[in-house]
Formats: structure tokens, C-alpha cells, sequence
């Protein structure tokens, strides 16, 4: 079995000397000969070559040599137990090496990426990324090339962090008005907190207390009646922004949680087939809401304690220019310090929100699927899962936490440094006669107020990284492209007939891994299609695409025989109605539940669903009827009961075409004969297309496929497939056996 699964940083460093720089080194398995050994395809900027690693003399031996002069094209062969990758010369055809089963995915990916090389000059391959399979659905930067990390789809080391912030302001800017209104306010409130030290200072200490005039009573009632009204008006100006505040904040943030929910709705599913629920919540309620207090608190806090810092700067230098020279000498130190730190604290908080929502992810997936967890007791299981989330949040938080706990304290220290030479000099002055206590005290006062904006500049780096970081991952939402879109001329189409057409149709939701192959049927109006295959044949993949969840990635489906990419998708999704195994309800009443497809109905039309549905007596058989809540995902209700609501549904929403998936597979025998009626109503005169696995579902099919391995291996009508006793006549033949065992069992079980 092979041993040496990694190139040895030596001969790495040898081949990069003379063959040119590595883009890719994937390892093999056997050999031509179809023996274990161990080999190594090498690309460089200038050959093509494979090893073959001898174990007797620890070397690296040369088995294929090409210059990329002499390639024309790479492909990939998939064999019987092996696969093989070859080049296409000037000359001949070349069999680069061979690989087992283990490693087809990594060849998938090295021959695509071959294949692109071949049309590139050396130079423009020295800026080649190779991405292998394990990279697959990771994203990398257009710009530099880096991974992009899980928790973003933009590249950290590139994001434009003055853009995010313009684009912030952007949103603020409706309501600049009470923006300017508010910052008034706080700078009003500000300016009255600079007069008490004065007040209490100089001239209570020096010009009251410390002189003792004649009208020293009037002086010290005239001073305490001044602190009296700044701290009134102080009060009051915090008042007036605090309401205001409150009312902005709720604006913006609806305004910014209204657009990002427009944004999801209108996201293609591929875009939630690659992300977890709990994250994208975490987006949509906790960066939101920061990025509000970024824009109504923050942005307004920030100027103010600029002008602030400037303010009592100006005041510190008309008091003592000596001692105010003391005071911001560790200013510029701490500055930098502060930036210094930027992007690593900048990495540790991104962490920190991304395991956040991985916790909350998993959160949701266990709440969600509760019933679930207590029917197989894993209780257990979901605890620690949870645990280990929890803690990998634990440990994201203290370490970006510890590390700016360790800063902030250091920065705080340099810059209280002044005040112990504002006391040393000060206090020397004040003994020599040369200042006075009022004004010292007075100075003092005024220091911790200069403090506090200063420091407010150190941890700018902290109050930025959140609010950015933030601000990246709901600009992500809302700047994410659908991948199903209308085309430019879409054409309308209010009311289809129901013909419909796959014309040589493929499709992968992952490029290297096709679900359907070409795939190929017609249906005409009123016609039913029935679609029979095994867990994972392709079935779900064909509604999937019916409904333009996806778009084929070879081939076309038409519906009247116009492309199904040039309707516009509100006029197909609007005229599809689907019966899921899976019924999904709204946390509502049976009646909302019924109407949702149209909520304009009037409560007769509700009915008439419910009866055609045969949901109408199970619904009045409730204490509430048709205002009975169903409870979360319907869990009030028995699976049963759910698909006729959801039949019910369908038939209000009254499509032209109609999309059954398993809707009897989980049901007893007597509902499915219900349910059976109900959908053989709803059937009439429409489009249909079902998957079942029971047979008799689909015994009034005009045509049936079956699936397999994403290809059609038998399609015709009930009839056809029986007489040619194929697959279909297998199926039906071993269902009607199990039938037979059943209710063979039964009797028996009653005679016992």
C-alpha cells in the first residue's frame, strides 16, 4: 500500500529550480500497471511530469516528461474500477498516469484545471490558483487570490473598510435631519458638562471659598444656582435625544431589517443550500442591531468627542500651556499603539460573530427538529453538539476579549501618566505660590474629561472592528446576485396551458457530481406524469428545475414551448402548485394555512378546498374548526391531516400545473384512500407531474419514467412498461407479492 503521501520540501525546492514554479502536485495511487505504488502528477509553469517515488532509495523517479508546448488538451477517463489521465499531443494520445476510485474527484479537478492552463502563457500561469475538490464550494479572491473565510464572502485582507463605512452613512442619510437634531443636542449637553469643573474650580475654591469675600453667600448661592441649571439643562438635552434617539433607532433598524429580509426572499436556493438557518438569522437580528447603534449612537459619539478632545485641549493650554504639554505627551503613542492592533483585533472579532452564528445555527437546527431528537433519545448527542459550539465560542470570545482586556489597560496606563506629573508640577506650583488650589483642582477636573474622549480613540479600533464587521456580513446579504434571474425581455405568460417539455436536460448542483442526465420527455396540457426511481435517482431534481429553483446546466425545459429561463418567474411559480411529502405549515390557523397560496379568499372558498380536499370533517371536528391553530410546522396536526391541508392549498391556489411529491408515502391505508380521492379531484383537467414509490398512486398516469443514477432507463405509458416486463413490471410484480404477504399476514393474525 503506498506510504508517502506528501513531496518532501527538498525535492520541492529542486523541481521549482528547473522546471519553473508548482501550481499543482496531486498524488496517485498505482501505476500504469495497475499496482500499488506511489506517484505524483506535476504541473509547473513549464512541464508536465510524473513521479514515482522508490521506497528502496528514498528518490523521486521521472516516469513522464512534457514541455506545455507540446500539450494540446487533458481529459479525464473514468474505467472500471480506475481512471486514467491523459494528454492530447501534437503527436499522439498520452496516457499521463493512472489513479484508483479513491482519487476521481481529484482528477475531476485537476483535468479542468489542465485544461485551462493549456490556453495559458507561462507568465499568466505563474498567477494560477489550482483549487482541488476539498476546496469545493469555498470561495477565493478574485484580487489576491486568498481563501476567503466560511463565516464571509469577501475577502478581509481586500474589503474597501472606507466604502463600508460610506455606505453606511448612505443608509443614515434619510434621516439626517434628526441626525443633525440629535448631534446638536449631545454637543449641547457636552458644552454644560464643561462648566461645572470651572464653576466648582475657580471659582468656588479660588474667588469663594479660598478668598472669603464680603458677598462671599451671594457669590456661593449664585455658583451652586448656576451648577443647579447646567445639570437641569444637561438633564433635559438628554431627555429630548433620548426619545428622539429611540425613535430613529427603531426607524433605521426596521429600515435596514426590512431591506436585508427583501434581499433573502429574493436569494435562488442554491444560496440556502450552502448556509445554515441559525447564521443567516444571526445576520439579520444581531448585525443589524449593531449596525443601529453604530449609526445612532456611534457616529454621533465619535464627533462629539473629537470636538470634545479639542475643546478641553483648548481649555487645558489657556489654563497652564505647561502643564497641558505634560497631558498629551502619551497621546500619539497611544494612536499608534491602537492602530498597530487594527487587523489583528479586526480577525479576532470576525471569528467571534462567526462562531456566534454557528451556535445559533445549531440552535435552530435543534429546536427545529425537537421531536425528532426525543423520538431517537439523543438528547445526549444534541448537548454536546451544542457544547462544542459553545465552546468554540467560549473560546473566540476570551481570546478576542483577553486580548483587548491586555491593551486597553496599557493604553489607559500611558495615558494616565500625565496626571502624575500634573500632580508633581502642579503641586509644586501650588506650594510655591506660583498657581493656585482652584486652579489646580480646576485643571485636574478638566484632565479626566480629556481622558475620556482619548481613550475613546484607543478602543477605536474595538468600537470599528464590531460595527464593520457587522456591516460586512449584512452588505454580503443584501449585495448577493440570485442565481436564477429573469432575462432582460422575459416574456409573460398570465395564463400557460400546461405543456411541458425536457429537452435533453443535465444537470449538478455541484459541477464535478451531474444528478440528471440527459433528460428527456413531453407532456401535454392535462396530462399526468408519473416519476419512479429510488432515494437519490434524480426525482425531487426534476420539480426542482420544473419550478426553476435551478437552471439546467446543458439542455432546455419549455413550457407551451417557450423556454422555461425566457418566462418570467412570477408567471410560472404563480400557475405551479405542489403537494410535498413534507408539508410545511405556518405557525397559523387551518383557515390562513389553506388561504396561503391566496389570501384574498373568502371563508366559502376555504370550505369548498377543505371538502374537495376531504379535510372539511377532520377540521370541524375541532373545538375551534377552521381558527384551530396547527402549532409549529403543523405539529398539532397528524401527517394525514397536514397533506389534506396542504391539498386544500393546492386546490384554492387552483394551478395549471400540478406537482405531487410522495404526497401518500407516509400515511395508513385508510388515509390514503382519503387523500388518494382528494388529489384524483385536484388532478382534473391540469398538468400533473408525481413521484411515489406506491405504484397504485400512479395508476392514472398517461406516462410514467423511470429513473435511475440521474438517466431515464424506461419511459411509456402504464400499459407499455408492463407488456415489455422491464424494470416497471418488476416493481409493480414485487409490490403486488409484499401486498399479498400482508394481507395474508393479517388474516392470521386476526384467526390467532
Amino acid at each position: 500500500m503506498p506510504q508517502v503521501r506528501n513531496l518532501t520540501a527538498a525535492f520541492r525546492e529542486e523541481l521549482e529550480a528547473k522546471k519553473g514554479k508548482i501550481i499543482i502536485s496531486q498524488y496517485s495511487d498505482i501505476n500504469r500497471e495497475g499496482v500499488y505504488s506511489d506517484l505524483w502528477l506535476i504541473v509547473t509553469t513549464r512541464f508536465v511530469e510524473v513521479y514515482q517515488y522508490k521506497k528502496d532509495t528514498e528518490e523521486f523517479d521521472l516516469q513522464v516528461s512534457f514541455k506545455w508546448e507540446q500539450i494540446r488538451s487533458v481529459k479525464q477517463q473514468n474505467l472500471v474500477g480506475a481512471g486514467v489521465l491523459e494528454a492530447t499531443t501534437a503527436e499522439d494520445l498520452v496516457v499521463l498516469l493512472q489513479y484508483s476510485n479513491t482519487y476521481t474527484r481529484d482528477f475531476n479537478y485537476v483535468a479542468k484545471a489542465m485544461e485551462k492552463l493549456v490556453k495559458l502563457s507561462e507568465a499568466e500561469k505563474e498567477g494560477f490558483i489550482f483549487h482541488s475538490f476539498k476546496d469545493s464550494g469555498k470561495q477565493y479572491c478574485k484580487k489576491c487570490g486568498r481563501l476567503i473565510p466560511e463565516w464571509s464572502d469577501s475577502c478581509p485582507a481586500c474589503i474597501d473598510k472606507g466604502a463600508i463605512l460610506k455606505r453606511l452613512f448612505a443608509y443614515a442619510w434619510p434621516f439626517r435631519k434628526q441626525l443633525i437634531i440629535l448631534t446638536i443636542l449631545m454637543l449641547g449637553g457636552t458644552v454644560l458638562d464643561l462648566i461645572p469643573p470651572y464653576l466648582s474650580g475657580v471659582i468656588l475654591i479660588d474667588k469663594v471659598l479660598g478668598s472669603k469675600p464680603e458677598n462671599g453667600i451671594q457669590l456661593l448661592l449664585w455658583v451652586v444656582i448656576g451648577l443647579f441649571v447646567t445639570q437641569f439643562l444637561a438633564t433635559a438635552f438628554a431627555v429630548i435625544r433620548g426619545r428622539m434617539a429611540a425613535w430613529l433607532s427603531a426607524s433605521l433598524v426596521y429600515e435596514l431589517r426590512k431591506k436585508t429580509y427583501e434581499s433573502l426572499q429574493r436569494l435562488s436556493l442554491s444560496y440556502y443550500d450552502k448556509r445554515q438557518t441559525g447564521a443567516i438569522m444571526s445576520r439579520v437580528v444581531h448585525d443589524v442591531n449593531r449596525l443601529n447603534n453604530f449609526l445612532i449612537e456611534g457616529v454621533q459619539y465619535f464627533l462629539v468627542q473629537i470636538l470634545l478632545l479639542i475643546g478641553i485641549g483648548a481649555i487645558l493650554f489657556s489654563i497652564n500651556p505647561k502643564l497641558a504639554f505634560l497631558v498629551v505627551i502619551p497621546a500619539p503613542l497611544v494612536v499608534f499603539l491602537s492602530f498597530h492592533f487594527w487587523k489583528y483585533i479586526w480577525k479576532l472579532f470576525a471569528s467571534f460573530w462567526h462562531r456566534n452564528s454557528k451556535m445559533t445555527a445549531v440552535l435552530n437546527d435543534s429546536l427545529s427538529g425537537i421531536r425528532v431528537i426525543k423520538a431517537f433519545a439523543q438528547e445526549e448527542r444534541e448537548i454536546d453538539r451544542f457544547d462544542q459550539k459553545s465552546y468554540e465560542l467560549y473560546n473566540a470570545s476570551v481570546q478576542a476579549e483577553q486580548t483587548w482586556a491586555t491593551l486597553f489597560p496599557w493604553l489607559s496606563f500611558l495615558l494616565t501618566l500625565g496626571s502624575l506629573f500634573v500632580y508633581l508640577i502642579g503641586g509644586r506650583d501650588v506650594l510655591l505660590g506660583v498657581a493656585t488650589v482652584g486652579q489646580l483642582v480646576t485643571f485636574m477636573n478638566y484632565i479626566w474629561r480629556f481622558y475620556g474622549p482619548l481613550q475613546f480613540l484607543s478602543r477605536i479600533t474595538d468600537w470599528l472592528t464590531r460595527s464593520l464587521t457587522s456591516a460586512e456580513r449584512v452588505f454580503e446579504i443584501l449585495d448577493a446576485q440570485p442565481d436564477v434571474v429573469d432575462s432582460p425581455n422575459a416574456i409573460r405568460l398570465p395564463q400557460i396551458k400546461g405543456d411541458v417539455a425536457f429537452e435533453d436536460v443535465f444537470f449538478g448542483y455541484e459541477e464535478h457530481e451531474p444528478v440528471l442526465q440527459n433528460i428527456s420527455f413531453n407532456l401535454s396540457s392535462g396530462q399526468m406524469l408519473g416519476v419512479i426511481g429510488h432515494s437519490g435517482a434524480g426525482k425531487s431534481t426534476i420539480i426542482n428545475l420544473l419550478c426553476r429553483f435551478y437552471d439546467p446546466t446543458e439542455g432546455r425545459i419549455t413550457i407551451d414551448g417557450v423556454d422555461l429561463k425566457e418566462i418570467a418567474q412570477q408567471d410560472i411559480r404563480s400557475q405551479v402548485g405542489m403537494v410535498l411529502q413534507e408539508t410545511f405549515l405556518f405557525n397559523g390557523t387551518i383557515a390562513e394555512n389553506i388561504a396561503y397560496a391566496k389570501p384574498s379568499a373568502t371563508m366559502e372558498e376555504i370550505i369548498r378546498a377543505a371538502k374537495i380536499a376531504n379535510a372539511h370533517d377532520f377540521i370541524t371536528a375541532f373545538p375551534n374548526g377552521y381558527d384551530t391553530f396547527v402549532g409549529e410546522r403543523g405539529a398539532r396536526l397528524s401527517g394525514g391531516e397536514r397533506q389534506r391541508v396542504a391539498i386544500a392549498r393546492a386546490i384554492l391556489h387552483d394551478p395549471r400545473i400540478l406537482i405531487l411529491d410522495e404526497a401518500t408515502s407516509s400515511v395508513d391505508t385508510e388515509t390514503e384512500v382519503k387523500i388518494q380521492e382528494a388529489i384524483d379531484r385536484l388532478i382534473q383537467n391540469r398538468t400533473t407531474v408525481a413521484i411515489a414509490h406506491r405504484l397504485s398512486t400512479l395508476r392514472n398516469a398517461d406516462k410514467l419514467i423511470i429513473i435511475e443514477e440521474g438517466n431515464i432507463i424506461e419511459a411509456g405509458s402504464p400499459d407499455e412498461l408492463l407488456k415489455k416486463k422491464g424494470h416497471y413490471y418488476n416493481l409493480v410484480m414485487a409490490q403486488e407479492i409484499s401486498k399479498k404477504e400482508k394481507e395474508v399476514a393479517a388474516s392470521n393474525e386476526q384467526s390467532a
